[in-house]
């Protein structure tokens, strides 16, 4: 049934006494206006499941060629990958927003519908009847969002993002006999921001093992002043905004065989521990999501609330020249996105020198670049760059330090720029 095309007009979309209804795809979910430069994905069936964490995928051998053939997702092949025929996106993972910008302005905000359940079979290579589709615990749509290179059809971009630390005392690269290493670059006798080097970025929802993965090298090294070893901050780890002092988190130190949350860096879990068999138990429960308690505990929050709240995603371009010589005269005039102040986009009251009312549909001011899916959540620190606020301290010192503090949101953040 691969090309044919789909006829959905003046009948319903599936029929229990029609047997043609076989090749409809009344949701519209397949892949429709396709170039002939566009390259289909390997076909997959996926296998195993969350509970026996042993979820995979096989290949089917059937070949899809690159042309402009429409490709229906129709109703047989949506029973066949235990789909719904009458929702595009079963398993809501569909979810971003893409912005248009006309310089800085918001011009278009929308719902981005790339990601439906035919085309996560034909062009992306993931399951459509999971969110997560690795298992993983990063969500389908997020490695979507930052890992799709529409260019090259694939998940692999070479991108300039990797730190190059320096041994603080040599100013050479940090070796394994260095004493002490810092994530900066060294200028004659002015400590820089850190040189940035290619790597190899894949953020793929059908590979378990990006989760692992540190692109810009933003973790730690811990020296013991005879040698140093390098503890990295994964993509893991920043989606989720968490740390454990000396040692990389894995899915298999976050949750047990029996599907429970074990990992406790100050946190203070209930007992028994929650379960967790899908992304979003984990990021509700530290976030405390719809917990009545979320504008105090969620340190994920992107917009302040009033003129009491000190804790909001605020992100600025200090240009300043050295780590020793913090000069806010030189501060960019605009800040890069700001959780107190109002975008245009959406806005109800014409000042945007105000904190947004998120409850009106208003949005902080650029609040698309940490924010994917419109909710006026951070969804986690910036994998692609090691200093995501953009104060000179790396992600994962930051996110180390506020949870040693005992109090995400009474110490430093990620998030949100700080005079060092």
């Amino acid at each position: 049934v691969y090309g044919e095309v789909s006829q959905n007009s003046n009948h319903w979309f599936t029929n229990p006494v029609n047997a043609l209804d076989i090749s409809y795809d009344g949701d519209q979910d397949g892949w429709y206006q396709r170039s002939d430069s566009d390259g289909p994905a390997e076909q997959r069936t996926w296998v195993g499941t969350i509970l026996n964490d042993d979820i995979g995928y096989q290949a089917t051998g059937q070949i899809i060629d690159s042309d402009t053939t429409d490709l229906p997702f129709t109703n047989l092949m949506e029973y066949q990958y235990g789909t719904r025929p009458d929702s595009n996106d079963t398993d809501g993972d569909s979810i971003i927003y893409r912005e248009t910008l006309n310089g800085l302005e918001v011009t278009s905000y929308q719902r981005d519908w790339s990601y439906t359940d035919g085309l996560e079979v034909f062009k992306f290579g993931s399951n459509p009847a999971s969110n997560d589709s690795d298992y993983d615990l990063l969500p389908d749509w997020y490695e979507y969002r930052l890992g799709w290179n529409e260019g090259a059809d694939s998940f692999v971009s070479i991108l300039q993002v990797h730190v190059v630390w320096i041994d603080a005392i040599t100013g050479n690269d940090c070796q394994d006999g260095s004493s002490k290493c810092a994530s900066l670059g060294l200028s004659g006798i002015d400590y820089v921001r850190p040189t940035l080097t290619n790597v190899e970025f894949r953020l793929d929802p059908a590979w378990p093992d990006d989760a692992q993965h540190d692109p810009d090298k933003d973790g730690d090294y811990i020296c013991d002043g005879i040698s140093c070893q390098y503890i990295a901050n994964t993509n893991l780890m920043e989606f989720y905004g968490i740390t454990d002092n000396q040692t990389n988190i894995t899915k298999s130190t976050l949750i047990d065989s029996s599907n429970y949350l074990k990992w406790d860096h100050d946190q203070n879990l209930s007992t028994p521990a929650i379960n967790v068999t899908e992304w979003w138990h984990l990021r509700g429960y530290l976030l405390h999501l719809d917990a009545g308690n979320e504008s105090i505990y969620n340190y994920y929050k992107l917009h302040k609330l009033n003129e009491n709240d000190p804790y909001y995603a605020y992100i600025l371009d200090d240009n300043d020249l050295n780590f020793f010589d913090a000069d806010p005269s030189n501060d960019a005039a605009l800040p890069e996105l700001a959780g107190n102040q109002t975008d245009t986009w959406g806005i109800v009251v014409s000042d945007t020198d105000r904190n947004p009312e998120i409850e009106q549909n208003e949005h902080a001011y650029r609040w698309y670049l940490l924010d994917f899916d419109g909710d006026s959540v951070v969804d986690g620190t910036n994998i692609l760059n090691w200093d995501t606020d953009g104060d000179w301290l790396n992600d994962w010192f930051e996110i180390d330090s506020a949870i040693d503090s005992g109090s995400r949101n009474e110490s430093v953040s990620p998030l949100r720029y700080e005079l060092r």
